[in-house]
């Protein structure tokens, strides 16, 4: 599968399901690499999950962060 020019959003979400940061929320994608700045020092060490969707097509991962505080 691969993304059309939807409108694509791409959210983070912690363990008890709430979103901490909206990184996406934009139509117009061309096909292509992209590189997405994210900050998640202000975040607390922990699993947190990735979603990234459009009408057709979603994708989700995992993600541990250590921020060493």
């Amino acid at each position: 599968n691969t993304l059309t020019s939807d409108i694509i959003t791409i959210n983070i979400y912690d363990v008890t399901g709430r979103m901490i940061k909206r990184l996406i929320n934009q139509k117009d994608f061309k096909g292509g690499n992209y590189i997405i700045d994210l900050d998640m020092l202000d975040c607390d060490n922990g699993l947190y999950f990735v979603y990234l969707y459009n009408q057709d097509y979603s994708y989700s991962d995992s993600w541990k962060i250590l921020n060493n505080k």
